[in-house]
């Protein structure tokens, strides 16, 4: 029971970071987010230092662990684990990529521990604030309006 209360906050997390993406792939369809998966990985083989690709990647990952957090507690946390890793180097290599940052200040924000961290959200944030602070607002706005 408490792995599926731990695991419980990536639905929120995918949906939220469906809606601030736009992501053509369904959050809820595990089988279409294993396509979109396997995809991405096969795009990364043939250009694996594109950091728009490794954020798809990331950001469907953790779409994922939000599919299938009750069916597969273990499988949502090792998607959720991956993505999370996905996008921090994006971020680290393109800080100036908003949609990582974003994706990662709403999963640091709403994910539990181990993977939820105030403190890198707020450094996320402060980071989106520095180059777009109305942005910064907005995606402040949707993470409150979700609790």
């Amino acid at each position: 029971m408490k792995i599926f209360l731990w695991v419980g906050g990536f639905a929120i997390t995918a949906a939220v970071l469906a809606a601030e993406t736009g992501r053509s792939s369904c959050p809820d369809d595990p089988v279409k987010l294993h396509e979109s998966i396997a995809a991405d990985r096969a795009a990364l083989e043939e250009q694996p230092n594109d950091p728009g690709r490794q954020a798809a990647l990331g950001l469907d990952l953790v779409h994922l662990s939000g599919a299938v957090e009750w069916s597969h507690p273990i499988e949502a946390y090792r998607a959720a684990s991956k993505g999370r890793d996905l996008l921090e180097r994006v971020v680290a290599r393109t800080p100036g990529n908003l949609d990582a940052r974003e994706a990662l200040y709403c999963l640091y924000t709403k994910a539990p521990w181990p993977l939820g961290s105030r403190t890198r959200a707020a450094a996320h944030l402060a980071a989106i604030h520095e180059r777009d602070p109305a942005r910064a607002q907005a995606a402040a706005a949707r993470v409150a309006a979700s609790e």
